[in-house]
C-alpha cells in the first residue's frame, strides 16, 4: 500500500513500495538503486499493490514506476484510486464504485 497524495514523487514511492514489502525502513538514496531493488523483490513473485489518491502524475513518472512493476509475475494487480480523470485515462484504470454509479462520469 502506498499513499501517493498530490506529490508523485517516484523515488519516495518507490521506496514506499519496497518498504512495505519488507516491513522495514529501505535505505537505498537514488532512484537507480530503488528500482533495481523493487525488481529483485518483485521478481517471479504475484503482488497486489495500492497506490492511494494518486494527483497529478505525468505519463512519464508513470512509466518510470510500471517499468519496474513488470518484473512480477502473471496475475499481479495494481490499484489505483484518484480523483483526477486523465490520470486515470492514461493510468489504464477501470473506474469503479461500489456506491454510486455517478461517482465516476468519465468513460473508460
Amino acid at each position: 500500500w502506498a499513499y501517493v497524495s498530490q506529490d508523485f514523487d517516484t523515488t519516495s514511492i518507490t521506496k514506499t513500495i519496497i518498504e512495505s514489502i519488507d516491513g522495514f525502513r529501505c535505505d537505498f538514496v537514488s532512484l537507480d538503486n530503488l528500482q533495481k531493488e523493487l525488481g529483485k523483490k518483485l521478481s517471479g513473485r504475484r503482488y497486489l499493490l495500492v497506490l492511494d489518491d494518486v494527483w497529478h502524475v505525468s505519463p512519464q513518472d508513470w512509466e518510470r514506476i510500471k517499468n519496474f512493476l513488470y518484473s512480477g509475475a502473471q496475475g499481479s494487480k495494481i490499484i489505483v484510486t484518484t480523483r483526477i480523470e486523465e490520470d486515470a485515462n492514461f493510468m489504464t484504470t477501470r473506474c469503479m464504485s461500489s456506491t454510486n454509479a455517478e461517482a465516476c462520469p468519465w468513460q473508460l
